[in-house]
């Protein structure tokens, strides 16, 4: 009995490479909007609750992972996306800024209209990169089977 040994060529090798490389990064960003979609879940509730200091701290988790994802991952999300992310982010740092100017101050309608509505529209902007990243990711996992 003879036995056929097969072996993909150098061309064939780098881009089972890069398909697993591609796949490998498109699961971390999802990964890592995961984190951040949850972590504004957080920023929610404290601002509900009037904590600021756990809104500032969350708030600061949340533009971190998003920084990170915009600087490692800028080819895994088309422009709209990445614009969603860019607003998502001045949403939030405008969420940072108000919380710190009420931390000593009792908050009016007006404020909590304003912070709900900032926060609401960060979130489903997340979501929606979110969305692509996990289509992206979806697309190279059913690309290498």
């Amino acid at each position: 009995m003879k036995r056929i040994c097969c072996r993909p060529g150098d061309g064939e090798v780098e881009t089972i490479r890069g398909s697993s490389l591609t796949f490998v990064a498109s699961t971390e960003l999802a990964e890592d909007l995961d984190y951040a979609s949850h972590t504004l879940q957080d920023v929610g509730n404290f601002l509900h609750l009037q904590q600021w200091l756990g809104v500032q701290l969350r708030v600061d988790e949340v533009l971190g992972v998003c920084h990170s994802a915009m600087t490692r991952w800028p080819d895994h999300l088309s422009e709209e996306r990445k614009n969603d992310m860019l607003t998502a982010m001045g949403l939030i740092e405008s969420i940072a800024t108000r919380s710190a100017e009420l931390s000593n101050q009792e908050l009016s309608s007006g404020d909590k209209k304003r912070l709900a509505t900032a926060h609401a529209r960060a979130s489903g902007l997340i979501n929606a990169v979110r969305g692509e990243a996990r289509r992206h990711e979806q697309g190279d996992h059913d690309d290498g089977n």
